[in-house]
């Protein structure tokens, strides 16, 4: 009997299996229907060629093992509907508006290598020298993480200080990541945007000199980046160019027309409006948050246990009736979670964002307009070069509202490029990116 019952129960597992149930506990290999490789389809225009980021793929974090997998052909979602923000939740479980999905789970990895050496020595050597002024303000910061020793729930200014973690992360001294939105509405209809994301910092430099700080700084400059755009046709030779100070100043922003052939400066309220473009971030919220600190209120909301794709998969990834980075690497974080207020609401009253304790970096982001109702979203899938920088291959953005998604493909992701502050002035970028 005992016999006849184990031939039997092998039987069912055998007959399970064939028809495509998911024994529990168990992960699934990534899909090749969704794995682009080293070429991401441009709507029609031919191809990008993609191309590995400066220092190379990182084996350890490119091949991680799955230990469990949920959504599209695997274990039901409803499963993490805890482990997840509701937004993303609700994201997954709605495969006609958003495409299908499928989380995979993978081992904490810790983060080690090269770039968190030298930060984590940057840490250690500058310990205790940084301090904020009643505003919240950083004054004196040199390099690494400002606040390494943080108490969010009994430190007054805890949750500044988480702030300042987040925005002092370990970083590059320097970046360019050309990047394609592919824009796509409701309707399925999908148009293109293409521009380089360019960044340089002034302080918290690593690796080329001057180190820890450029210098000569006399505008007293944080960092600097420009989006200057390739398409579409329309907006070709726009260039964005910011300024972020390390005194309490409000951001510097210009803009080069084209058509007018004119530098215009911005206000600083537009950081609320979307980028150009259409894509569905604004000034503020990117890489998850970039408004200035003493700008708003700051609300801590504590611990949260949530999947976070906070050291993904590189290769770029696509459903191509759906959203990006649909098949990557998720780790089990203890995420603080933070309220942004506005201190003065143009088109958004608040941001929500959850930071991973040990890298402070943002995987999700939720907005709410000024009705206080939900509005866009992203998530940010951050992978790692060899040498342990963070790079991006892809990025996840929507207008729940409107259910408009943005598509982010980033071509190639190159770090520390020994680029001067003559790179990113107006006069050098029009020349370098060409007008009509």
């Amino acid at each position: 009997m005992l016999r006849r019952f184990s031939t039997f129960a092998l039987l069912a597992f055998f007959v399970l299996c064939l028809s495509g149930w998911t024994p529990v506990g168990t992960g699934l290999p990534k899909s090749p229907d969704w794995q682009f490789g080293h070429e991401v389809p441009l709507l029609g225009k031919g191809y990008l060629k993609w191309h590995p980021p400066d220092g190379g793929v990182n084996e350890l974090t490119e091949n991680q093992k799955v230990i469990n997998s949920w959504g599209y052909k695997a274990r039901p979602v409803e499963e993490i509907k805890d482990l997840l923000p509701k937004f993303f939740y609700d994201r997954m479980n709605t495969p006609e508006s958003y495409g299908d999905f499928r989380l995979n789970e993978t081992e904490y990895l810790p983060m080690r290598g090269p770039a968190w050496e030298l930060f984590q020595a940057a840490t250690e050597k500058y310990k205790g020298t940084c301090y904020l002024d009643e505003q919240g303000w950083l004054y004196n910061y040199k390099a690494g993480l400002p606040f390494p020793d943080l108490d969010v729930e009994n430190d007054p200014q805890g949750v500044l200080k988480l702030i300042w973690n987040f925005y002092k992360r370990i970083q590059f001294d320097d970046r360019i990541g050309p990047f394609v939105g592919n824009i796509r509405d409701r309707r399925g209809n999908t148009r293109l945007v293409m521009s380089d994301n360019i960044n340089f910092k002034f302080m918290g430099r690593l690796v080329l000199d001057p180190k820890p700080m450029y210098e000569p700084n006399p505008k007293q400059i944080d960092f600097v980046y420009s989006l200057p755009y390739m398409e579409p046709y329309g907006m070709r030779g726009t260039i964005a160019l910011v300024h972020r100070y390390l005194i309490q100043k409000n951001d510097d922003m210009w803009m080069y027309l084209p058509s007018m052939r004119r530098v215009r400066r911005l206000a600083t309220t537009q950081t609320q409006d979307r980028l150009p473009g259409g894509i569905d971030a604004t000034w503020d919220t990117i890489d998850g948050f970039m408004g200035r600190v003493v700008d708003f209120d700051f609300e801590y909301l504590g611990r949260k246990e949530l999947l976070m794709p906070v050291v993904s998969g590189t290769y770029p990834q696509l459903d191509p009736d759906g959203m990006a980075g649909v098949d990557n690497y998720f780790q089990r974080r203890n995420c603080y979670v933070v309220r942004a207020k506005y201190k003065r609401p143009i088109t958004m009253t608040e941001m929500t964002i959850w930071l991973d304790p040990e890298t402070y970096y943002s995987c999700y982001m939720l907005s709410k307009d000024l009705k206080g109702n939900d509005w866009m979203t992203q998530v940010y899938f951050w992978g790692r070069t060899k040498d342990w920088w963070f790079s991006q291959s892809i990025m996840s953005m929507a207008d729940i509202q409107r259910t408009h998604a943005s598509r982010v493909f980033i071509s190639c992701y190159e770090v520390n490029n020994n680029f001067t502050p003559h790179d990113f002035s107006m006069e050098r970028l029009i020349q370098k990116y060409g007008v009509r």
